[in-house]
């Protein structure tokens, strides 16, 4: 595993400094019940379309999520399978890998690979 103490990252507030403190008003029914109340902002946030640094935006994509399943449990390898598909059909401009019935490379198990591109919509 990595050292953090080996790396620096600016602070997540960078560019919020000296604002107005947020609101501690809560919601008080509905299903967003005791959680904060967010006021809108005038333009959405660059990190909707482009991750922050230091993850890349480059063709890799920022991340790639590893889904495992037990390849030797027939059930929980055709619900993977089937995950696999409904990914494909519901997300086509996400990157998607075979699934694998069998481990590979670092993997200890079967799985199959997404990209991510995009923080919202994986493009």
């Amino acid at each position: 595993m990595a050292d953090p103490s080996l790396y620096t990252y600016p602070s997540p507030l960078e560019g919020y400094e000296g604002l107005e403190p947020l609101p501690t008003e809560v919601v008080t029914s509905g299903p967003d019940a005791k959680s904060y109340v967010n006021h809108p902002v005038s333009q959405k946030s660059p990190a909707y379309t482009d991750f922050t640094s230091p993850l890349s935006n480059g063709t890799r994509g920022g991340f790639d999520v590893h889904i495992y399943c037990l390849q030797t449990d027939a059930s929980e390898f055709a619900f993977a399978t089937a995950l696999h598909e409904r990914i494909r059909r519901e997300f086509p401009e996400l990157r998607i890998y075979r699934v694998w019935d069998k481990p590979i490379g670092p993997h200890p198990v079967g799985m199959f690979e997404v990209n991510v591109f995009t923080p919202e919509v994986g493009q």
